[in-house]
C-alpha cells in the first residue's frame, strides 16, 4: 500500500462524508451570487472558497412574518461578511446591508436583517417596496451573501465527524486490499 494510494482513499472518504452529512469539513469562504475581487482571494490565501447563485428574494422577504429572513444553502455557518442587496435598476444598483442590520442563528444556518433605526434612512426606499414593485413575484438573484461555513475544530460534531471519515477511509481500505476466495470470506 502506498502512502499516495492511501492519501487518495483518505480524500474520497472526505468528499463523500462532506457530501452525504451536506456540509464543509473545514471553514469555507463562500461566496454566493458574486465573484470574489483579487484582492478577496490574496486576503484569503489559499483557504477553500465556494461559489454559489445569489439568493431570490420571495414576495414576503420583508413581510411581518419573515422580515427579511434567508436560509443558507451551507451548513454550520461560522459568520457573515457581507449582504448586499441588487436592483434590476437604480441610480445605485447595489446595495450593502450594514453589519448592525444583520441577526444570525449560527444553530440554523440562517440570516435575517432587520433594519436598525440610525441606518434606515441610508437604504434605498425600494429596498421595502420591491415586492410592490415586482407584483409580488420572486425576484432572482437579488440577495448576494458573503459567508464563512463549515466544520471547525472546536465545533461539538468535530470529533464525531473526523472518526466516521477515519471509519470510513478504513473501511474503503478493506474493499480494495482483499479479493474474496470463497463465498464464505
Amino acid at each position: 500500500l502506498s502512502d499516495d494510494f492511501l492519501w487518495e482513499l483518505m480524500q474520497e472518504s472526505e468528499s463523500a462524508m462532506a457530501r452525504d452529512l451536506g456540509i464543509f469539513l473545514e471553514p469555507t469562504e463562500v461566496f454566493a451570487g458574486t465573484e470574489p475581487t483579487e484582492a478577496e482571494l490574496l486576503e484569503l490565501g489559499d483557504r477553500p472558497v465556494f461559489f454559489e447563485s445569489g439568493y431570490d428574494a420571495p414576495p414576503n422577504f420583508f413581510s411581518t412574518a419573515q422580515w427579511g429572513i434567508t436560509k443558507l444553502r451551507n451548513k454550520l455557518l461560522i459568520s457573515v461578511q457581507r449582504i448586499q442587496v441588487v436592483y434590476p435598476s437604480q441610480p445605485s444598483p447595489v446595495f450593502t446591508v450594514p453589519q448592525s442590520w444583520i441577526l444570525l442563528d449560527l444553530k440554523g444556518s440562517i440570516v435575517q436583517i432587520v433594519a436598525g433605526s440610525s441606518d434606515a434612512l441610508s437604504a434605498p426606499l425600494s429596498v421595502f417596496t420591491m415586492q410592490a414593485l415586482a407584483s409580488g413575484y420572486t425576484v432572482p438573484h437579488m440577495v448576494r451573501i458573503r459567508y464563512t461555513a463549515g466544520l471547525t475544530k472546536d465545533h461539538e460534531l468535530y470529533s464525531a465527524v473526523r472518526g466516521l471519515t477515519l471509519r470510513a477511509a478504513a473501511v474503503n481500505l478493506l474493499k480494495n486490499s482483499f479479493i474474496p476466495q470463497s463465498g464464505s470470506i
